[in-house]
């Protein structure tokens, strides 16, 4: 979220105005806590994102990586690139990602 503010040149006051507090919005960027999916929208209203594009795009990404996971494993890869590969899949799966997306895509059977 942060870098999607910086890239935006809003400061953490601009872009909590009116939604959280500057000190509320410090801890979301830190991944300290996990706010509602309400105030996720409102927050990625102001920074012009498209939630149903980041997922379409976090799913294509995805889906790009494990198919590169799986050729490899194919292909008989060494077990470090198959890990490094593995690993690299799990990222988006933190408890950030979770908190952020999973709401709204369980919501909608994807």
């Amino acid at each position: 979220m942060k870098l999607n503010r910086l890239k935006c040149g809003l400061t953490q006051g601009e872009l909590a105005e009116g939604i959280i507090s500057v000190s509320y919005l410090s801890k979301i960027e830190h991944n300290q806590i996990f706010p509602s999916e309400e105030v996720y929208n409102l927050i990625f209203k102001r920074l012009g994102i498209d939630i149903e594009e980041e997922l379409q795009l976090n799913d294509f990404v995805l889906e790009k990586k494990c198919r590169t996971w799986f050729h490899a494993l194919l292909l008989g890869s060494e077990k470090d690139r198959l890990s490094y590969l593995y690993e690299d899949i799990k990222k988006p799966f933190s408890r950030a990602f979770i908190h952020e997306y999973g709401s709204s895509v369980l919501r909608k059977g994807r």
